[in-house]
């Protein structure tokens, strides 16, 4: 049995801890691409990937938590290291003497945690032996202090961030259609995974649509974790998807000839030892190809044993309606939990505390007022062993707290609780996450881990209310194009979207546009079969459809003809701001929303020198009320992928027009004109006008004010006159 080591501040000389450097003292860790260390590639999860949610950093209660992670089904672990910051103000105060950090139940460090410097960031490294790693691993984080089972709410603050790094070794994979994803995706195991594509094809329209339907049919499986790489007329090093027809046998001799549209799995020939496999969509031409992909993305049940499948014909494609995305609940207005989660997902039974979660997703546009809620009818039960103190259990919405839920009556303990919550508006987006933390009410009683069991059970018709919510959204809004790919994904199956790129588009372009279709098929669960992908030159076919517009700068000579329309212009060169006019500036002050300081913002972020990505929203030159999203950059190498677009975001105003990414960071601006998508009834039309223009409510007010005191004048002088009239004095 190994004898555990010590967990040890990182030392200064990063050779002193084996096998790898340890991290400077600093700023929190946080993964990144797969780097090379010593020669050797380190592939990184954060600690929130394998479930160390800041929920449990602000509710854990547990004095153990439990994280998994895997191997891939093509791989096997080789080492792995884990890499992770403390802050030592948070354990001050804290009842806990040590840290036991155990790799499937064999300890691996120990961290004093009385000897922990009284300062933020520090570092810890700790390195894990190759014989204690299989193909499902646990990582275990135990506390001990004065509880055995519980620790104070909140004390696993402490633990800022980590990162668990691994190495492995391919495995030899068999040529079966039946394995995918794998080998390009392995959803329990890859956090963001880069999936290549090779074109063996001219870039046509078809071939690209094909290349959109492939990146839908994993977008369905990995969600958002997905970027993409592009290379045409010849195969990459590595596991790759192929778009090539019969013609294509020079760069692919081991290509059988199809007879109609086909799948394969073969060995990459520029690979050793058949490590990397392709996925090769064929035909005698583009539309065989392209019926293939189809298939590939409408298959409900994968494809079948096999290396390679004669495709069927596909019955024809219903085109989906407004909203009918199979991955968004509450279209009738409703949301109930059995819905949208198992009867074991709202069941928490234990005796250190838990969390119930609920998570769903709502059409993005579903509108009310900022100073209006949205009810929630929560039911709930709990059972609590005599002398057991009953947890308290607090709601939480997208991280937000919400409530604390009333404690049932003395008399009826186990009885069917009802509580309505009104929820502020801004809390809910499209996708959505309600929690119910089930938290002990403190330390004085420790449990006995296995007797004294508290039972929590949320009904499943718990239910949101959305009824009568309009749909309706102020555009352009950058954040819900990047969290829920809308306007575009009102039409699930995108039948009204059309992406534009270059007559010639370059790899890096082509990725964007991949990862883009990619994120959206993951928001509704429908395939993009109703996308066209156009030519720049081809704009024309497009005009009545909303517009994703790629390209690297110069890149789609139209944009120069929207400088007009744009809040940032002249995209092909150097981009710059538009000023916008002096009466566009008074109103928005005089709505209490200044441009001047999100003008300067962007201006200094626009004159920064160095590569950077753009995305700009605006309302369609072409149609009115329809969207257009411009997705651009300084040079090909910084086009962005759609997880690039995702995360933390500074940003002074919820909504944006522009976003710029530089070096990994988000910012958002609202600068430009505004427009609005969606219908509201007759009333609140004319609500949001006035509380967009309220300006006009000073002469509306004036006119009433003039009105009251004319009606005011006469009805004083009518009076006046019946009195007169009553003495006489009239007549006289």
């Amino acid at each position: 049995e190994p004898t555990p080591a010590t967990a040890s501040p990182a030392p200064d000389d990063p050779a002193a801890t084996a096998p790898a450097p340890a991290p400077a003292p600093g700023p929190a860790l946080t993964p990144g691409p797969a780097r090379k260390d010593d020669g050797v590639a380190w592939t990184p999860f954060s600690l929130e990937h394998l479930g160390f949610s800041p929920s449990m950093r602000r509710y854990a209660t547990q004095t153990t938590l439990d994280l998994g992670f895997f191997a891939r089904g093509d791989e096997v672990l080789t080492a792995a290291r884990l890499q992770f910051v403390v802050d030592g103000t948070r354990l001050a105060k804290a009842p806990v003497k040590e840290l036991l950090i155990l790799v499937n139940g064999e300890r691996v460090a120990t961290l004093d945690l009385r000897a922990v410097p009284d300062a933020p960031d520090q570092p810890y490294v700790v390195a894990i032996e190759p014989h204690l790693l299989s193909e499902r691993n646990n990582l275990e984080f135990k506390l001990v202090g004065q509880c055995l089972a519980l620790v104070p709410e909140g004390t696993w603050g402490f633990l800022v961030s980590g990162v668990l790094e691994t190495q492995t070794k391919h495995l030899t994979f068999q040529d079966n259609l039946a394995l995918l994803p794998l080998p390009f995706f392995d959803p329990q195991a890859d956090d963001v995974a880069t999936i290549r594509l090779a074109f063996l094809v001219p870039r046509s329209p078809e071939a690209l649509h094909a290349a959109g339907l492939v990146a839908a049919y994993f977008g369905l499986i990995a969600g958002e974790r997905l970027r993409f790489e592009a290379t045409f007329d010849a195969l990459p090093d590595g596991h790759a998807v192929v778009i090539a027809t019969n013609a294509a046998h020079d760069a692919l001799p081991a290509l059988k000839p199809a007879d109609g549209p086909a799948i394969r799995v073969m060995d990459n020939p520029r690979a050793e030892k058949n490590e990397r496999k392709l996925l090769v969509l064929t035909g005698r031409d583009l539309e065989d190809v392209l019926a293939a992909a189809r298939y590939l993305a409408l298959a409900p049940d994968g494809l079948g044993e096999g290396a390679a499948l004669d495709v069927p014909a596909v019955p024809p494609i219903r085109q989906r309606g407004a909203y009918e995305a199979p991955r968004w609940s509450g279209q009738a207005g409703l949301v109930r939990f059995d819905a949208v989660s198992e009867p074991a997902q709202l069941r928490y039974q234990g005796a250190v505390g838990g969390t119930i979660s609920v998570r769903f997703r709502i059409p993005p546009d579903v509108f009310a007022w900022p100073a209006e809620t949205i009810p929630l009818d929560l039911y709930w039960a709990q059972d609590v062993p005599v002398g057991v103190p009953a947890p308290v259990l607090k709601v939480e919405v997208n991280g937000e707290y919400v409530a604390t839920l009333p404690a049932p009556p003395d008399d009826t303990p186990r009885a069917r609780q009802h509580v309505e919550l009104a929820l502020p508006t801004a809390l809910l987006g499209g996708y959505d996450v309600i929690q119910v933390h089930v938290v002990p009410p403190g330390t004085a009683f420790c449990p006995d881990v296995a007797r004294d069991l508290v039972t929590v059970a949320i009904d499943g018709d718990s239910t949101l209310h959305l009824e009568g919510l309009p749909h309706f959204a102020p555009m352009p809004d950058i954040s819900r194009f990047v969290d829920d790919g809308f306007p575009f994904t009102r039409a699930p199956d995108l039948h009204e979207t059309a992406f534009v790129l270059p007559d010639e588009p370059a790899p890096a372009e082509v990725g964007t546009m991949l990862s883009v279709l990619a994120h959206a098929t993951a928001v509704t669960g429908v395939p993009p079969t109703g996308a066209v992908v156009l030519p720049a030159s081809r704009l024309s076919d497009a005009l009545d459809r909303d517009l994703v517009v790629i390209g690297a700068a110069g890149r789609v000579p139209f944009l120069a003809n929207w400088d007009d329309a744009l809040a940032v212009r002249d995209l092909a060169t150097k981009p710059r701001l538009a000023e916008p006019s002096f009466g566009r500036k008074a109103l928005a002050a005089l709505q209490g929303r200044p441009l001047s300081g999100e003008l300067d913002r962007l201006a200094h972020d626009l004159s920064t020198p160095g590569d950077r990505a753009l995305v700009v929203g605006l309302e369609s030159p072409f149609e009115a009320g329809r969207s257009a999203v411009i997705i651009t950059a300084s040079s090909e190498a910084a086009m962005p992928g759609a997880p690039d677009l995702r995360g933390f975001v500074e940003a002074r105003t919820r909504r944006g027009d522009v976003m710029i990414v530089r070096d990994g960071k988000r910012s958002l601006y609202q600068v430009g004109a505004t427009y609005a998508d969606g219908e509201l009834p007759p009333v609140k039309r004319v609500q949001w006008f006035l509380s967009n223009h309220w300006i006009l409510l000073v002469p509306l007010i004036l006119l009433a004010a003039l009105i009251a005191a004319w009606v005011g004048k006469r009805r004083f002088a009518l009076v006046e006159f019946e009195r007169l009239a009553e003495t006489g004095e009239g007549s006289a």
